[in-house]
């Protein structure tokens, strides 16, 4: 009996042992990255697993119960090679839209931080070259920077900027790729702002909702609340639309707005007495006004970026509303300029509003105004089209908008350019105004072919011919960036009785022990100075430097900066700034010390070292976003020669020298164009500034004896042998 009690007792545990040891199984092995794959990365082999290898603890174990998947090390990639992660992971992962600025933008970054400078990015931009540059940062194949943070992920701040920018396509196909909303509530918000913005409601109802172990379900919750009464109000089932209202009102507390506005349209109220809304829509307020088929509230100042390029395509709105949402973003790039000119050949322009769109920037546009001018310009001869664009033009530098509308006007321009204006030619040539809008606008453009054709054939105008000459000179000017500008670094100087007492200055033992090199000083070559070391690490990039000095004459160049007026001073103080990086003739090297001082260029603030710290280590992330946040707002005409000079110098170190061309390009054209006729003038590199009329005031002949002046002994000892 005892033997039987035995034998079941055996059969039992047998039976259950598999059982008994299930958490076990789930236990593994600390290394498991694959043969393959530590290969590609230049990792040592596995070593076979023993009996007393390292296994993850048990209690580590249990809790990870979401599934593993294997994914391309790369979206899109061919390879073989994969990594294995949790799906709650995935959104760290080096995933993008293409290469962008390499997979080492955020090396050495800190999340915090970088979370701080997303909160600090502008919505709208005066300077495109720095809005393309953070597209490109952020549709990059990139690994998130280190560190953690509370609320929502990097991959949802990532999604958000998108939707800030108005890349609304970029959001979707970025949440697919990696299937984040899924397991994040903060993405798949992202992700249905985006389809709504697109107009796509019913992509946007189909989004499943986030469950309560989704990542951010509590902080989202009123908002996927928001989205079922509006999905609800779509499908016509009004009796679950108050009912919800009714039973969330607490939960809807922060959007009274949208709450009052869904009950009311699902009861059939009136709304003439609705309460004021909010300064600022979001997409699901948006998109209820829109399925309502109700005019944009009074009172509203900001709409949100990613749902404007959807306005201006939809015929079905007024067609004020159409063209000021074209021209809000066909500055961006959103929307092709041309299709404000079909916007505008079938509006009727009688009967549309002066201001149907808030303002982008707090501005009142008039957007009517050049869609008649586009009108005209299709219609009208030849002779007429350089008259036509001037005034153009003119009202929309008024206006703030002349680079959407060089764009817009883009094709009559280069009609003009190539129409044979000029002396001698088939058509009269323009006047020194229509000239200047003309060529103006073709630099912007970036077509120097139609300038010097448009300039060849008209009486020489210096200022202009120079402008051309000197923006098409940035592509083949000499590179010279180093973490600080090489002709502005703080200079020790130092006498050669100080260099004798440490030593020989060429001699390897004082670099080492100083960590400074000494150079000759080509404003007196018996003073050296000393660059910091930091310089020595890394070279400046020179290509093609001719040798020799410059023979730029600086004393005629200060002179006519102190007799320009200020405007004209703010111009030449960026085209001092341009040579400091893209240098023609080493003439950066010759800036006098006071002319540098006075333009500030003398030493880096410390904002200005800051951009150069980011470059030099290499952290392109936060240079990016530094830069945009700073600068992104600011017209041209308000940037100073010093902060454009430091800023160009940084992009060059990480090589990104054809966004600083193109940065210097865009500067110049449209702070030449703000610049008024008798400012223009200055912009002449043979001007000749007029000698200032000196009075001598009588002074009696007994008070003309010089005053005695002790003058100091400035001889330099020569050191012995």
């Amino acid at each position: 009996m005892n033997g039987l009690r035995a034998s079941s007792f055996l059969a039992v545990f047998a039976l259950l042992s598999p059982v008994a040891a299930e958490p076990v199984a789930m236990r593994a092995p600390l290394s498991i990255i694959p043969d393959g794959a530590r290969a590609q990365f230049g990792m040592a082999p596995q070593k076979p697993a023993a009996s007393t290898v390292k296994l993850a603890p048990r209690a580590a174990a249990r809790q990870m119960n979401r599934a593993v998947r294997a994914v391309a090390s790369v979206p899109g990639s061919q390879a073989d090679i994969v990594q294995i992660g949790q799906l709650g992971a995935l959104q760290d992962a080096p995933v993008g839209l293409e290469l962008g600025l390499g997979p080492d933008v955020w090396s050495g970054a800190r999340l915090t931080y970088v979370a701080g400078l997303m909160s600090r990015l502008p919505v709208s931009f005066n300077l495109q070259a720095l809005r393309v540059l953070e597209v490109r940062l952020h549709r990059g194949q990139a690994a998130a920077p280190a560190g953690t943070m509370d609320g929502m992920s990097w991959f949802g701040a990532r999604l958000n900027r998108f939707l800030s920018l108005g890349e609304a396509g970029s959001v979707i196909a970025l949440a697919q790729l990696t299937g984040a909303a899924d397991t994040d509530a903060y993405v798949a918000a992202a992700v249905v702002d985006a389809h709504l913005a697109q107009r796509d409601d019913d992509s946007a109802c189909a989004h499943p909702l986030p469950n309560n172990k989704m990542r951010g379900f509590r902080a989202t919750k009123p908002y996927f609340l928001r989205l079922q009464i509006f999905c609800q109000m779509r499908a016509g089932q009004i009796e679950k639309v108050a009912l919800a209202i009714e039973l969330n009102e607490k939960s809807l507390a922060g959007h009274k707005w949208f709450r009052d506005l869904a009950y009311r349209l699902s009861l059939g109220t009136p709304l003439a007495d609705l309460p004021f809304p909010p300064a600022q829509l979001d997409y699901l307020d948006l998109a209820l006004v829109r399925d309502a088929q109700l005019p944009i509230p009074v009172g509203v100042s900001v709409l949100p970026r990613a749902a404007v390029p959807g306005m201006a395509a939809d015929f079905g709105l007024p067609g004020g509303v159409q063209l000021a949402a074209a021209r809000q973003v066909i500055g961006d790039g959103l929307v092709p300029a041309t299709k404000f000119n079909e916007i505008a050949t079938l509006a009727d322009l009688e009967t549309v509003g002066m201001q149907a769109l808030p303002p982008a920037n707090g501005v009142q546009n008039n957007d009517v105004e050049l869609a008649r001018f586009v009108r005209l310009l299709d219609g009208a001869a030849p002779s007429d089209k350089p008259r036509f664009l001037l005034m153009a033009l003119t009202q929309a530098q008024a206006a703030g908008h002349w680079p959407v509308a060089v764009q817009i006007l883009a094709a009559h321009l280069r009609a003009v350019a190539f129409a044979g204006h000029g002396v001698g030619q088939a058509l009269p040539p323009l006047s020194a105004d229509q000239l200047q809008a003309v060529t103006l606008g073709l630099v912007y453009l970036d077509d120097f072919l139609a300038a010097e054709n448009l300039l060849a054939n008209h009486e020489p105008v210096p200022a202009l011919a120079g402008l051309v000459d000197f923006v098409i000179g940035v592509d083949a000017g000499t590179i010279g960036a180093s973490t600080q500008l090489a002709a502005l670094v703080p200079l020790e100087v130092e006498t050669s009785d100080t260099q004798g007492s440490q030593g020989s200055q060429g001699s390897q033992g004082s670099q080492g022990s100083q960590g400074s090199q000494g150079v000759q000083n080509p404003q007196n070559p018996q003073v050296a100075v000393a660059v910091p070391a930091i310089i020595q690490d890394i070279s400046p990039r020179i290509e093609n430097m001719p040798g020799g000095e410059s023979d730029f004459d600086w004393a005629a160049f200060q002179q006519l900066y102190i007799a320009a007026s200020v405007p004209a001073q703010g111009y030449l103080a960026q085209q001092v700034a341009i040579w400091q990086v893209f240098d023609p003739d080493q003439r950066s090297q010759m800036l006098p010390p006071a002319f540098a001082a006075e333009l500030g260029l003398d030493a880096p603030t410390p904002r200005q070292q800051r951009y150069a710290k980011l470059a030099a280590n290499g952290w392109i992330g936060d240079l990016v976003l530094a830069l945009v946040a700073d600068f992104g707002e600011i017209a041209p005409t308000q940037l100073s020669g010093a902060d454009f000079a430091y800023m160009l110098n940084a992009l060059v170190m990480i090589d990104q020298v054809p966004t600083a061309k193109k940065l210097a390009r865009e500067v110049l054209s449209r702070h030449l164009a703000a610049l008024q006729p008798a400012d223009l003038v200055y912009a002449d590199p043979n001007f000749d500034v007029p000698a200032p009329e000196l009075s001598v005031p009588d002074v009696p002949g007994s008070e003309l004896s010089a005053p005695e002046v002790s003058v100091p002994d400035m001889s330099v000892d020569q050191p012995d042998g």
